[in-house]
């Protein structure tokens, strides 16, 4: 990112020097939105929550070495024309056509990913375990898929009903934490339409002997204590 940042301020004294130069209006440069723009389709660095799209979200087959460099334009989103004036790279892969990939962080075609806040029904619920190293990966062997629509759907209206609730646990036992820091298992959203894997949080157990339910993007170190039934149809 500090790379990032440094071709911005590059660009942004570049625009200086040529509005100074040409007598344009610097201050319409300066005022305006930058964008990534590429195939007639705006590009972004962060997903609907704000966060870098490749710390929550898994892609299949997502294999950072089987690039093509594409030329796309990155400047001002006021600029009518967009010329082409900045290399990046494209996966070769078609089933990722919608991701680009900017000094190693994925850029993603706005509007691509979804806020599961806002959506209804859910294709599927993909359950794994972390791994020792501390990874996380939905597309392992041993994941665990809930498909059915009516399981899908009954367990996600609860996922919604937890971001939105106030009823928030807190584990006062430092011993109990450290004993399931390696037993969290995750949660992944699959969405229609959506190849990616939205890694929304995962449950834990607590001192009462509940499982409870973390969401990076609501209560921070908190958990909501789920029902018997979701438990259940994530755990058999």
């Amino acid at each position: 990112m500090k790379q990032f940042r440094e071709n911005v301020g590059s660009f942004l004294i570049i625009f200086i020097i040529v509005c100074f130069i040409t007598g344009c209006n610097t201050n319409e440069y300066l005022d305006s939105s930058f964008c990534y723009f590429y195939n007639d389709a705006e590009y972004v660095l962060e997903d609907p929550f704000g966060g870098h799209i490749n710390s929550q979200w898994q892609f299949p087959e997502l294999n950072m070495n089987d690039t093509s460099r594409v030329k796309i334009y990155f400047g001002p989103e006021n600029d009518i024309e967009k010329k082409p004036n900045h290399y990046v790279k494209k996966f070769n892969n078609k089933k990722l056509n919608m991701l680009l990939i900017e000094w190693g962080d994925l850029l993603c075609k706005k509007g691509y990913l979804l806020n599961y806040h806002d959506v209804e029904n859910i294709e599927s619920i993909y359950v794994v375990q972390r791994k020792k190293n501390y990874d996380v990966d939905f597309w392992d062997s041993n994941v665990k898929c809930v498909d059915n629509y009516q399981d899908v759907n009954d367990v996600f209206k609860e996922l919604k009903e937890a971001s939105e609730s106030g009823e928030w646990y807190r584990n006062s036992s430092p011993e109990l934490e450290s004993r399931y820091e390696l037993g969290e298992i995750h949660i992944g959203l699959k969405f229609y339409d959506v190849v990616a894997i939205y890694d929304m949080g995962y449950i834990n157990m607590t001192e009462s002997g509940r499982w409870g339910l973390y969401l990076y993007d609501t209560q921070p170190y908190e958990l909501y204590l789920l029902s018997d039934a979701t438990v259940q149809c994530l755990l058999q």
